[in-house]
């Protein structure tokens, strides 16, 4: 009878790791190779050394597009048909007089003040519209909407009150095109303290408008040409919820009562559209008022200046006709559901 072998468990036994041909030495791969070489692939772009005229036109490249866009958004504000800057005046002290500040800013452009006028200033070419507001909360936030730059008037004796403080921050969170802060009264303070005035309403303006670098004055007329200049010399800031919708500030609206009833007729309101594209197919919302349909788009062109050499004064464009709705694709007045309460319905 044969005896039984011995075995170890086969998880006793040793297996080595199986021999891999990248841990070869390098005489095997060279004469693995025979000669041949593997050239690197290279990813992306190439990196190239810029010479310092390929360096100066990037800057030109880079300046051209810069005055390209700025002359985009000055446009608008910039020929014989100019569209006036919309600037709103805003009191934030109980003791702010917003005529006064326009008053001044008149007299510092050589116009005479008219409640509601534009101010023409030949000499920067362009055309401004002041909107005095009073010290009411919504007044003061749908002047700020079409506004174009918001100046808010202080005061050189009084502090802000909780009021200025609050229309602040409803301008700041509601989306303003620039804040220019002008003081009144700083010609009664001693020479001695005006400094430390501006300085104090500086540093209050820049907690709420960082943008704001100064504090302006308009109690002398070379002040009041000062802040002219600022506010027809830079751009308005783009404000991006409004510049994707069409909006206007009315300067002339007129009704006409319909023979059968006296409170329903036609609106005809005059001003400048600014913003996107408006459509006659579209609903306009009026504050206060509600929502109305559009019966038509005309053009009624305003020249700023009298017509140069040949150019005809009188525009042939006037009257015009732009755009009427289609009744197919008009929208309704009716923005919700009439509950039928047979059928349980709700809105």
């Amino acid at each position: 009878m044969k005896e039984p072998t011995f075995h170890h468990r086969s998880t006793l036994k040793q297996k080595n790791k199986p021999f891999k041909s990248r841990f070869a030495t390098k005489s095997s791969q060279r004469d693995k190779a025979k000669g041949r070489t593997q050239r690197a692939s290279v990813k992306g772009k190439v990196p190239r050394k810029h010479s310092r005229l390929d360096r100066r036109n990037a800057v030109r490249t880079e300046q051209r597009k810069k005055r390209e866009q700025l002359a985009m958004a000055t446009r608008i504000f910039s020929g014989r048909h100019r569209a006036p800057k919309i600037v709103a005046v805003v009191p934030l002290c109980a003791d702010s007089d917003t005529r006064a500040l326009v008053r001044a800013l008149f007299a510092a452009g050589d116009a005479p003040y008219a409640a509601g006028a534009l101010l023409d200033v030949p000499r920067f070419k362009q055309t401004l519209r002041f909107v005095e507001v009073g010290r009411h909360a919504l007044d003061i936030l749908d002047a700020a909407k079409a506004a174009d730059y918001v100046v808010v008037a202080l005061s050189a004796h009084t502090e802000v009150d909780a009021f200025g403080e609050h229309c602040l921050r409803a301008m700041q969170n509601q989306g303003h095109a620039g804040v220019f802060p002008v003081v009144q009264g700083l010609d009664h303070v001693a020479a001695k303290r005006r400094m430390d005035v501006r300085r104090s309403l500086q540093s209050f303006v820049a907690h709420f408008c960082p943008d704001a670098e100064k504090v302006h004055a308009v109690d002398a007329p070379v002040e009041g040409l000062a802040v002219l200049r600022m506010l027809t010399a830079q751009a308005p800031r783009a404000v991006r919820w409004r510049d994707t919708r069409p909006y206007m500030l009315a300067d002339h609206v007129d009704f006409a009562p319909s023979a059968d009833n006296a409170d329903r007729g036609l609106l005809a309101i005059t001003g400048y559209l600014r913003g996107a594209n408006l459509s006659a197919n579209r609903l306009v919302h009026v504050p206060s008022f509600g929502d109305f349909q559009i019966e038509q788009i005309t053009a009624e062109p305003l020249a700023m200046e009298p017509a140069r050499g040949s150019a005809i004064d009188a525009d042939d464009s006037a009257g015009v006709v732009l755009d009427r709705p289609d009744p197919a694709q008009q929208d309704s007045l009716v923005a919700a559901n009439e509950p039928d309460a047979m059928q349980n319905e709700q809105t």
